[in-house]
């Protein structure tokens, strides 16, 4: 990325990719640019360049691995605490899933570390399973559980923050688990205060002013592999030179100065309908 660009992810995939980069042997400068006078040839560069794009492509990869067995692991966790008898179908079926496999191992993507997270924090919450051989049994922990769960949530927005659309799922079945309105607001602001103190540390190391954050609203505007993209996808037909005499197909009905916020209005409209029809379901069953 340039050096005016904002990553699109967390600081905690920062770390995480600064990490790997470190133990690929990456270091700043350029490729070859600590050797000595005499061995720094032009091919000697060249070749350092071109073994470090490899050490950098193979740990990538390996972090997506490690990524794919996370995800894993922490499904298998999960329902061996909540549904003991479908722990390997669950593991199995994330295993053996090639969308899976490609996208987090094949094309890179940090998705299968946040989804890890989301499955962990979602997997804290739910009710124990309960069985003849083994009973129910109250255990005290150190921190409530919904805490853990936001906090591990958290964690898992400072790798993507799409993870953080889960939250108001959490939040719902949260609260309505609590006895009385009190509570309800011990656990809002205690919750608010340890997710807000985690998100400070991590930001803390990467803090440049209000443009760190830059790229929620640069997300914004972005319809990337999504139905919201064809709306404003360039409008051409075969032969034509200016298909229906429009740029594309919202301009067909609105002016063109509106396509942009119709559309950003339009994708976040949907957004916040589908997240609090899912918050209300999690507060009308919060144990399922």
């Amino acid at each position: 990325a340039g050096r005016r660009a904002v990553t699109a992810y967390g600081p905690v995939w920062e770390v995480f990719s600064r990490a790997t980069a470190w133990l690929a042997g990456e270091r700043p400068g350029a490729p070859g640019l600590n050797l000595a006078p005499e061995v720094a040839g032009e091919i000697i560069v060249t070749g350092a360049r071109d073994a470090e794009l490899w050490r950098l492509v193979i740990a990538f990869k390996l972090l997506g691995v490690l990524g794919f067995v996370f995800c894993g692991a922490a499904i298998w966790l999960v329902l061996r605490r909540t549904a003991p008898n479908y722990r390997w179908l669950g593991l199995f079926l994330w295993l053996w899933n090639p969308l899976a496999l490609w996208e987090s191992v094949a094309a890179g993507h940090n998705d299968a570390w946040m989804a890890g997270l989301i499955v962990l924090a979602v997997g804290v919450l739910l009710p124990r399973a309960v069985s003849a051989d083994a009973p129910a049994q109250s255990k005290r922990h150190l921190l409530p559980s919904w805490l853990i769960s936001f906090l591990v949530l958290t964690l898992g927005g400072l790798v993507k923050y799409l993870a953080l659309l889960v939250g108001p799922l959490l939040l719902s079945a949260a609260l309505r688990r609590q006895p009385n309105a009190r509570a309800r607001l011990r656990l809002v602001a205690v919750g608010g205060l340890a997710c807000a103190a985690l998100v400070a540390v991590a930001y803390s190391f990467f803090w440049v002013g209000s443009a760190t954050l830059r790229n929620f609203s640069d997300r914004g505007t972005l319809f990337t592999s999504s139905w919201l993209a064809v709306l404003q996808a360039p409008l051409k037909l075969p032969g034509v030179p200016d298909a229906l005499g429009a740029p594309n197909l919202l301009a067909l009905v609105v002016p063109m100065d509106v396509v942009q916020p119709l559309t950003v209005g339009l994708g976040l409209g949907l957004l916040v309908a589908g997240v609090l029809w899912a918050a209300w379901r999690s507060w009308e069953a919060p144990d399922d």
